[in-house]
């Protein structure tokens, strides 16, 4: 399976609980949108992608978290 699908299916399958994480810890649903949308941005213009990473959904909201206390 390349990056980019695994990243699609990571993408459709993590999405839900993501949101539901980051609406509760920012108190907004765009805001958390707007966080999964760069978080999951940040993987495919970081070099070797997904490769490497463990935990893909800790991964993710470790990204998020990160990206929330740059705004």
């Amino acid at each position: 399976m390349t990056d980019s699908v695994h990243l699609a299916c990571l993408y459709m399958k993590d999405r839900p609980g993501l949101r539901r994480f980051l609406t509760r810890m920012t108190g907004s649903l765009g805001m958390a949108d707007d966080l999964i949308q760069d978080a999951f941005s940040r993987v495919l213009e970081k070099e070797g992608g997904m490769a490497g990473v463990r935990d893909p959904r800790a991964y993710l909201r470790r990204s998020a978290r990160t990206l929330r206390s740059t705004r």
